[in-house]
Formats: structure tokens, sequence, C-alpha cells
């Protein structure tokens, strides 16, 4: 058992210290401390599962213990980036949010899903109808913590554009996880059929939810706003697990639910700090769900899909942006952004190849695209150049505390 804790807590350090020291060389690049964390995290977890460690005893405990310790700092970190999706602030850019993120995501989703059902998209195996769909939703999701720190870190958080773009990003995470929330309810009932009582119970808990949303909208003491909040967190989790959708996603549905207040926001900015500094072992467990094998001679279908989704999700943000009145530089600059994948890429793949939805080989192609989309994000932004020539909006920005992650 202390073994067993030992390999477990030293495994676990020593992730977290490399993936802190390269943080500097990635700063070089232009590439927020996030974007090092997710490649460092990712590369050592190949590692682990393939090098000389590969089909031991000690990976095998590894693997479990880092599941356990990893899986609460997502579910800390679903639920800040639940609350930090505040659509309200953006009532003034609401129209042009709302056509970018509509774009951006239905683009995507539509050419990808007709390459794949012709059979005209490269891929290693072949897609079940859920798991068509899941490659879909993974295509068109947009990365909102990363982007608002490439956006902080290239001048234009405080402009229109950055406005604009954080706003639609956050409508498009969320058409993302409502997605992925119904492909695991259908994947998770089909092969065990949900038992009738537990609608009852699920109805039970979304009622209480909401009834604790509604007292926690007036004034009341901090210890109430407290004990109101985590109520709602329990209940949203309860009900995503007895609807069979994977809790993750019911943090995150916590999140978008609590009502705003100084005392929440400042709690939910240090369990954002904890779950952050932890993501790594995340991202080095998505690592070892990646098959060597099937990256072997897959080159063609990563530049395949990396161009498909680049072009897609640029393309379509570039009409959006036009659409609404923005200069050519500035709408380039719009797709170039909204085409960042980073952490919400990667969460919705490693959830979907969890549930089944997609294959290993499948999953191993679409990981190592969603690194170098995210990875040419700031360059291209900063070559492009227009965070000078954008003047400030009159309205306030969306919450943008994960920012800092």
């Amino acid at each position: 058992m202390l073994f067993s804790a030992g390999i477990v807590i030293l495994g676990a350090v020593a992730i977290l210290l490399v993936s802190h020291a390269f943080k500097p060389l990635f700063a070089r690049f232009r590439q927020p401390s996030v974007v090092a964390e997710l490649c460092v995290g990712i590369v050592l977890g190949l590692l682990l599962n393939h090098g000389i460690f590969a089909k031991t005893e000690a990976l095998a405990i590894f693997k479990h213990g880092l599941y356990w310790i990893s899986e609460p700092a997502l579910l800390i970190y679903m639920y800040c980036l639940g609350y930090e999706t505040d659509a309200r602030a953006a009532r003034a850019t609401i129209h042009g949010s709302v056509l970018l993120a509509t774009c951006a995501f239905l683009v995507p989703f539509g050419v990808t899903y007709l390459l794949l059902q012709d059979h005209l998209a490269l891929l290693v195996g072949r897609p079940s109808t859920l798991g068509l769909l899941a490659i879909c939703g993974a295509t068109s999701a947009t990365a909102f913590p990363v982007l608002s720190r490439v956006l902080r870190d290239t001048g234009l958080l405080a402009t229109n554009l950055g406005t604009i773009v954080l706003s639609a990003a956050a409508i498009d995470d969320l058409f993302s996880w409502i997605l992925l929330g119904a492909l695991t309810v259908i994947v998770r009932h089909t092969t065990a059929p949900l038992d009738p009582r537990h609608f009852g119970a699920v109805a039970l808990c979304v009622l209480a939810l909401f009834g604790c949303r509604f007292v926690l909208r007036r004034p009341v003491s901090q210890s109430a706003m407290f004990a109101g909040s985590l109520a709602i967190g329990v209940l949203a989790i309860t009900a995503a697990v007895l609807g069979g959708i994977d809790p993750i996603l019911g943090a995150f549905a916590t999140g978008l639910l609590t009502p705003r207040s100084t005392y929440v926001q400042a709690a939910a900015s240090y369990l954002r700090r904890l779950s952050t500094a932890a993501l790594p072992l995340f991202f080095a467990l998505s690592g070892m769900s990646v098959e060597i094998p099937a990256l072997t001679g897959a080159l063609p279908a990563v530049a395949f899909w990396t161009l498909l989704c680049t072009v897609t999700k640029v393309g379509a943000s570039f009409l959006a942006a036009t659409a609404t009145r923005l200069g050519p530089r500035e709408s380039l600059t719009a797709g170039a952004l909204m085409n960042c994948r980073g952490v919400v890429g990667i969460i919705f793949l490693t959830l979907a190849e969890r549930n089944g939805l997609i294959e290993a080989s499948a999953y191993s192609v679409l990981l190592l695209v969603f690194l170098i989309c995210t990875v040419i994000c700031t360059p291209i932004v900063e070559w492009l150049g227009v965070a000078a020539s954008l003047r400030a909006p009159r309205t306030p920005l969306a919450n943008t505390a994960l920012a800092d992650s």
C-alpha cells in the first residue's frame, strides 16, 4: 500500500515539476503557461505509457492513482469554467458573438460530418454514428480559458474584438458540452437502459437545484451563499450521475448555474488556482491513452485534419466576423483565435474516448491535431498585429479570471 502511494506521489510530483520547468521555454515562443502544461503533460504521459515502464504493474498502479488525483482537480476546473461563462457581460456585442459562435460551430461540424459520412476523410478506424457525431463536436470546440490568456498576452482583451471572440468562445463551448452530454446519455443508456425510477430522482434534483438558485439570487449571508452553492453542486452532479451524464459535465453545469457574488467569485478564484496547478496530471493521463502504433504512418491524417479544422474554423469565423462589420484583418484575427482548441478540446476528446464514443486511434490523431491548432494560435495573431488599431469597448468584458490559467 505504501509502495503504491509512493509511486503515485513521486510520479505526480515529477510531472508537475517537469511541466513547470518547461514554462520559460514555451514563454520564449510566446505560448501561455497552460499550453506548456498541456504539451509537456501529454508528452510525459505518452513516454510513461510506451517507455521503459510500459505494461508494468507500477505503471498500472500509477495510472489508477493519477486518475483519482486528476479527476477532482478536473471537476473543480470545470466548475470554475462554468462559473466564468457569464454571457450577461457581453450584451452589447451579443448579436456578433452569437453569429460568430454559431458559424464557428456549425460549419466545422457540418463539413466534418459530410466528409466522414461519405468516407472522404483520412482517419484511422471507422467511427460509429455516435462516434462520428463526437468527432464532429470535437472539431467544432474552442478553448475559452486558453483563449482568454491569448487575448490578454496579445493585448486584445480590452477591445471590442476581444469581447466578441471571448463571448463567442464561451457560447461555442456551451454547444460542445451540451452535445457531449447528449451523446454520453445515449451511449450509456444503449448499453444499460435507465431505471425509470431515476427519472423521478433526476427531476427532484433539478427542481431542488433551481429552488436553491432562486433563493441565492436574493441577498443572503456568506454562510448561506456557501451552503447554497455547495447544495447546487451536489444536486447538479447527482442529477448528472443518475441521468447517465459524466460528472465532469455536471460540475460545469454547477458553475454555470451558481449565482454571481463577490464571495463566490473569491472562492472560485482560489479553487481555479488549485485546479489549474494540477491540470498537468490530467494531461499526462490523456497522453497515456495515445497509441503510438495509431500515429505510425498517420502523418497524412494529422495533416489532413489540421488543415480541415483550421480552414473550416477560420473560414467560418472570418465570414461571420465580416458580417458584423469588422475589417478583413480583424475578421481573420477572430478566425485564428477561434481555432484555438486547447484545454476544452482535449477534455472533450478525453471524455469521448473514456465513454467509448471515439476509438483510441482517432483519439490519438485528433489529440495531436488539437495541440498543433493551439500552438499556432498566438504566433498567427501576433503576426496579424491588429491589437494597436482596436479601441476598448464601452461595456464590461466577460469575466476573465481564467485568463491566468
